[in-house]
């Protein structure tokens, strides 16, 4: 099938999954709940990409808001080519929700970890979205989410920032859309015209990412109107915290070369987690 390929990537409480609940809305474009599947997959070497077990393993293991095909399922769509997988599993994801798969014209992935991968994605023809929000309301959703304690420290959480901005700064400009959180409900029109949807809403009897993710409590307002309520949110954080961060970035933007060293180093302690996750749940299934 000759579809095409949209990669979402942002900080994490950017806003990516609004995003792609309200693209995933459309007939021809299937979401696919959060996953750095893709990113991970073309980070393998041949070795593992024979191995079906290891392959099904690592996309559940890379689902981050838990993965919509059971282990055998994403087997059935190992295919020894990296691009043949990833359409397979889209395919198989459409059948699961309900939509036609022979309708979907652009399949999205998104992710907010591996973002580094883009060079890689873009040889398989993938075009980028690269979402952003105000750093400093990204920064006060760190102390409503589980995930988020290990960025409550304002000089932490503009070094993981910056990191991904430095990453962000190489992606092809020719293949690469930037949006601003606010703007997107005006957005949502010059995003169909430009991954080539036809812009019909899709039946109300399928299902998508928004059913799948909005089960997560971190997710609980991607199924309401679009509200920006950002400017309310800012103003739970303390002046320390706001000159803290603001003077950290600062110095971080004289210095890019740690931001892209800290997103190194993140990136390859995500690829050792999801090994380890991916191992022991072969281990289970053993």
């Amino acid at each position: 099938m000759n579809r095409k390929r949209l990669f979402i990537v942002s900080v994490p409480r950017s806003g990516s999954t609004v995003l792609t609940t309200m693209l995933d809305r459309h007939e021809d474009v299937l979401c696919l709940p959060e996953s750095h599947f893709p990113a991970l997959l073309y980070r393998i070497d041949a070795g593992d990409l024979s191995n079906p077990d290891l392959v099904a393993a690592l996309f559940l293991a890379s689902c981050t808001d838990g993965s919509p095909l059971t282990f055998e399922e994403a087997r059935d769509c190992v295919r020894g080519d990296r691009d043949a997988t990833l359409d397979s599993l889209a395919t198989k994801v459409a059948v699961k929700v309900g939509r036609d798969p022979e309708t979907i014209k652009v399949v999205v992935w998104k992710y907010t970890r591996l973002v580094g991968a883009s060079r890689d994605l873009a040889k398989s023809g993938g075009r980028f979205i690269i979402l952003r929000r105000n750093p400093l309301n990204v920064f006060e959703s760190q102390f409503r989410v589980p995930f988020g304690r290990h960025n409550r420290n304002p000089v932490r959480f503009a070094l993981f920032e910056a990191s991904y901005e430095t990453t962000f700064a190489k992606y092809p400009r020719n293949t690469t859309m930037r949006i601003n959180y606010p703007d997107l409900p005006n957005s949502i029109a010059s995003v169909i015209g430009w991954v080539g949807s036809n812009g019909r809403p899709r039946s109300d009897s399928a299902q998508g990412v928004g059913e799948h993710s909005g089960k997560m409590p971190w997710h609980s307002e991607i199924t309401k109107p679009f509200r920006n309520s950002d400017a309310a949110k800012i103003r739970n954080l303390t002046s320390s915290q706001v000159t803290s961060y603001r003077l950290a970035r600062t110095f971080l933007a004289w210095l890019p070369l740690i931001g892209r060293l800290a997103r190194h180093f993140a990136d390859q302690r995500e690829i050792d987690a999801c090994r380890k996750r991916a191992a022991e749940l072969l281990a289970r299934l053993s």
